[in-house]
């Protein structure tokens, strides 16, 4: 299950402008312009550097000073424009992965593959110099899980499963004998069941109930005609199929800026995701476009330009549950349609079923967190013509959240440890200024604890400043 995350600018990701417009001066829209007191005094484009310039040239026989120096770098938490200006995004996230790392941190390959491709649209605005908006809109345009059968075989999951359908069909066997007088005690005929299905004897035919309360008729057989049926019930029911695509969960909110000392920014963000995503009625071999449930999200960030170059960031990520999801139980028979059948029957609990029914409430315990440390630098420094360019790189520590269907533990909270890297060319670094910019990153699966898919991410932003 992908978190498609998060609330309030979560998605950093680094950009390029090559689209001049006519006339344009560098006027800096952006919290940088004034991020620091001798930039927002000579710094704030050609157009004050020339009416300076200017005016030296008629006291010093026209010797004008060369333009100051255009840092391309952001503030991660206060990055809003300025009041006036609004900031449009459109992001592209492709994410592949393929390993299941389990709750000690040991990665297994059960088989399973998944690529993802999304696009997200974010509009910003300040309505102040300290208070500014956010609505991000997800949209997945393909999402899917794919399945290799024979290293899924080959698993210890796949070998778990087996197992536990082996053992019920003995069981179911075992009660045949008992019926029969055969023997006495029911572990007795479990005994004398394993020991005739051993020695090559044949199972009755027998009806076998799933944990979903569905029904399959399972044909005499003997132990290698009865591991090949199981292996192709458990096949069937793992075998993904094209996953939802569509509207994701959108991102409502807005941040204040606590304080801002030209150097230095501590700044709030608070926000809504909404149920908008496609979770409720997609069958279990599809993954679904979102997480389907009302949650809240506190983000607070501290950014520090340590030098004009340099900006270093830190930033915690909040995400909490208000309102529970719902889910429905899928078919165990054909895994891309959901259950029909009674899973509260004693036959389906003695199964396996927790005697709940098709709707399945799901719930998130306590917060998850999405940790950033990030340096970006601006490469003005090693050469005018690099005055667009700047570096970007982050470590990124996810902390999630218990996900329970019903009363019971679904998915234990995921630990991811990853690093970013990327860069970003920014118009307005050019001669001839846009308010446009284009970034691009990467992110690198480093280790993890109770991760589903370990995946890696590429990002592509692409970002227009308007002014209202």
């Amino acid at each position: 299950m992908l978190k498609f995350p998060v609330l309030l600018g979560v998605f950093m990701v680094l950009g390029l402008s090559v689209i001049p417009i006519q006339g344009a001066e560098r006027q800096d829209p952006r919290p940088n312009a004034k991020a620091l007191p001798e930039r927002s005094k000579s710094d704030t484009g050609k157009q004050e550097s020339k009416a300076v310039a200017s005016q030296k040239s008629k006291s010093s026989q026209n010797q004008a000073e060369p333009d100051p120096l255009y840092y391309s770098v952001l503030a991660l938490g206060k990055n809003i424009p300025d009041p006036g200006y609004l900031r449009v995004r459109n992001i592209v996230r492709v994410a592949d992965g393929r390993s299941q790392i389990d709750a000690e941190g040991n990665a297994t390959d059960s088989g399973f593959y998944y690529s993802q491709v999304a696009n997200v649209w974010s509009l910003e605005g300040s309505l102040s110099d300290k208070i500014a908006f956010l609505l991000a809109i997800p949209y997945v345009v393909s999402n899917s899980l794919s399945l290799d059968q024979r290293k899924f075989q080959a698993s210890g999951r796949f070998q778990s499963e087996k197992a536990r359908y082996t053992e019920f069909v003995l069981k179911k066997y075992a009660q045949g004998l008992q019926a029969a007088g055969q023997c006495a005690a029911l572990e007795d005929c479990q005994v004398l069941a394993k020991s005739n299905l051993d020695s090559g004897a044949s199972i009755p035919a027998s009806q076998l109930t799933l944990a979903s309360g569905e029904s399959i008729a399972l044909p005499a057989s003997n132990a290698a005609q009865l591991s090949s049926q199981l292996d192709a019930l458990l096949i069937n029911a793992a075998t993904p199929s094209p996953g939802a695509t569509g509207l994701g969960d959108i991102d409502l909110g807005g941040s204040y800026t606590i304080a801002d000392t030209g150097r230095q920014f501590l700044n709030l963000g608070l926000g809504f995701r909404l149920p908008t995503s496609r979770f409720e009625k997609v069958p279990s071999a599809q993954l679904q476009t979102g997480e389907g449930m009302l949650q809240f999200g506190v983000r607070i960030s501290y950014d520090w330009r340590v030098i004009r170059p340099l900006m270093l960031s830190l930033q915690d990520q909040m995400v909490g549950m208000l309102v529970p999801g719902h889910r429905k139980k899928s078919s165990l028979l054909n895994p891309n349609a959901l259950n029909t059948a009674d899973p509260t029957t004693d036959a389906a609990i003695d199964a396996g079923s927790d005697g709940n029914g098709n709707t399945q409430k799901v719930t998130k315990d306590g917060l998850s967190h999405d940790l950033i440390l990030r340096a970006n630098l601006g490469l003005a420094f090693l050469s005018r013509t690099l005055q667009p360019f700047d570096l970007e790189f982050m470590y990124n520590r996810k902390l999630g959240a218990d996900i329970y269907y019903d009363d019971a533990l679904k998915y234990p909270g995921e630990e991811i440890d990853s690093i970013l890297y990327g860069f970003k060319v920014d118009g307005l670094g050019f001669d001839r200024p846009v308010p446009l910019y284009l970034k691009f990153l990467k992110e690198k699966f480093l280790s993890g604890k109770n991760v589903l898919i370990a995946a890696d991410y590429t990002y592509i932003e692409i970002s227009l400043y308007q002014s209202f």
